[in-house]
This record gives structure tokens, sequence and C-alpha cells, in this order.
């Protein structure tokens, strides 16, 4: 029932069937950690780690998707940037293994706290498209208390994502054999470890503490202020402040928000008298430093905005961290 050690090796188990046996020899390595005491890099967090589930040697990017969640709403790949997530593999008319992966979930956000919890992500991705409708995964979802995304979407667009993930499906009748793995994505986006069929809470959790432990630090490191919107246009802009109070350099890498589809960081620059705006995939705030957003320079643009917005009112933006974790921006919309 265990999948291999790497993307390629995957095993493929039945969802009907129980294997029996000695359940203690499905018991993963016991991992241990040091929780950080501050602030520390990502990539130092992780090389200190001893994990729990099996590390991917070497890392493997996060492949771009995008398929629909049980409110029927886009959701995917750039909705994880900056999150640290867990990605599994499920169906609703399992009558056995996928419930159990439901309950372990569950119990992963019982066991961590409310600021841990708010650093993570549960993704489970449809194997059965014919029968996973928004509807199911919705009444599903509320049935059991899952705090997650359960995305689903047509058989080609799903077989497209299934074979990113190298995840293998198989449908038998009713029932749907398919690849039994979880991957841990961290906020560099990339894939770091996999964990097999009948891991529990406990083995997951031995490896996202330490990861979102650091993102609360790395939050807890700026303070943002003087964020505001312009109203009544799209796109339209978000201007800020930032200062880094901590003692290591902090690296935004995008923004999101639930009042609008796609947030990026821009930057305009005078082209021999020609004004002209281009992305950036990261901005640093130095250490004990700050770095402000302003009109004419760096600013957050904002397209496909849902409903319209208008003076006087107070968005929330989300700022996503290189390092790990988001910053919980309130952003006024008002005239320059």
């Amino acid at each position: 029932m265990l999948i291999g050690a790497s993307l390629i090796s995957l095993a493929i188990f039945a969802c009907q069937t129980d294997t029996g046996g000695d359940s203690s020899s499905q018991e993963l390595p016991v991992g241990t950690f040091s929780p950080p005491t501050d602030s520390k890099p990502l990539s130092q967090v992780i090389q200190e780690m001893e994990y729990s589930g099996r590390p991917i040697t070497p890392p493997k990017k996060l492949p771009e998707f995008v398929l629909r969640d049980q409110a029927n709403q886009n959701y995917g790949s750039d909705n994880l940037v900056g999150k640290t997530a867990l990605i599994s593999f499920a169906y609703t008319n399992c009558p056995d293994v996928c419930p159990a992966l439901f309950g372990e979930f569950v119990s992963i956000r019982r066991e961590l706290s409310k600021e841990l919890n708010k650093e993570l992500e549960l993704v489970i991705i449809s194997v059965d498209p014919e029968r996973d409708t928004p509807e199911r995964l919705n009444l599903l979802t509320s049935q059991v208390g899952g705090e997650w995304r359960f995305l689903q979407g047509s058989r080609s667009e799903l077989e497209e994502v299934w074979a990113k993930f190298k995840v293998a499906v198989i449908k038998e009748g009713d029932l749907v054999s398919h690849s039994g793995v979880t991957y841990l994505v961290t906020t560099d986006a990339n894939m770091t470890v996999n964990f097999p069929s009948f891991a529990t809470a406990s083995h997951f959790i031995r490896d996202v503490q330490p990861l979102l432990e650091t993102a609360v630090a790395n939050s807890d490191s700026l303070s943002v202020s003087d964020a505001w919107i312009r109203p009544n246009v799209d796109p339209t802009a978000i201007y800020l402040s930032v200062v880094n109070t901590g003692d290591s350099n902090i690296t935004l890498i995008g923004a999101s928000a639930d009042w609008a589809g796609r947030l990026s960081i821009h930057e305009t620059r005078d082209r021999d008298g020609l004004m002209a705006m281009s992305p950036i995939d990261q901005l640093t705030v130095p250490k004990k430093g700050s770095v402000t957003m302003a009109p004419g320079g760096v600013h957050i643009m904002v397209q496909d905005i849902w409903s319209e917005i208008s003076e006087g009112q107070v968005l929330p933006v989300y700022l996503h961290l290189k390092e790990g974790g988001s910053i919980k921006v309130s952003a006024e919309v008002k005239a320059p």
C-alpha cells in the first residue's frame, strides 16, 4: 500500500481493498525538529528538518493547474503562492481509504492552533470527475466538517492534472483505484515531501508544523501601513508601505484577494520618456528596513475584479512571503 520514495515510482491502491495484516507495518518513521524561535529563511528550516514523510530529492516544482472548488470557484497553483499546503487525491464515493484521509485532514485542523491553521492550505483533487460534482463535494465537506478545497473538473481537465502529479487513476465499476499519495508543498512552490496512504494527522503535523511556525515568525516581522486602492477601475492598483523589524530580509512574492481574480507585483519605469509597467517576481524588504509602494513606482496590480469597488470601502488583501507566511492588509478604497 505504500508508495515509492520518488515521484515516478507510485503504487496504485484500490480504495475498496482492505489489506489487513499488522497495521504497524504502515507506520512511518518518526521525524523530529526544533521549533524555530525566530525568523529563519525557508531553505534553512527545510535543511534542518528530519521528515516524517519521504523527502523528494531534489524538490519538484509545483505543477501549474486550475480547477474548481466545491463552491465552483476557480482554484489552482496560483492560490498556493506563499502557502504551505498538503495536496492529496480522493473521491466522495470511496468506502474506505478516502474517508480515512478526510478524517486525518479534519484532525490536522483540530490539533493545530488557529494561528498555524491560517498558514496551511489543505487541497484534495478529485479522481472521479463524473460523480464528484460541486454539490456532492460541498455536501461531503459540510458533513465531515472539512476545512479544505475539494477540487473538481471535467475528465480531460483532471487527467491533465493527474499526469502532472504522476497520479494513476483506474475506474473499476463504481470504484476507483488511484495512487495513494499526499504531497507537502512549501511556500516557494516546491513539492518537498510525499506521504503514502494511511499517513495520520500526526505524521502530517510533524512535517508542516515547523514550516508553519516559521511562516508565522516571518509574518510577525512585517508591518503594513497606508494601504489604499484606486476605486471604480479594472485593472486598478494597490499602494502601501512595508516595514521589516526582523533580522533577516523578507521577500514579497505575490498577493491575493477574495474580491479579484489576479493580483501581481508591478513596477512602473521611465524608458526614454515612455512610461511602462512590467511584472516583477519578487520584492525584497531588507532587514530593519522598509519598502514603499507608490504611484509611478512599485505597486500591486489588481485585475478581474468580481464586483464594483467604491470609495470608502475597506477591502482585505493578502501579501505572500517567499520565506513562508502571509500578511492580511486592510486597504482603503479612495481616490488619490
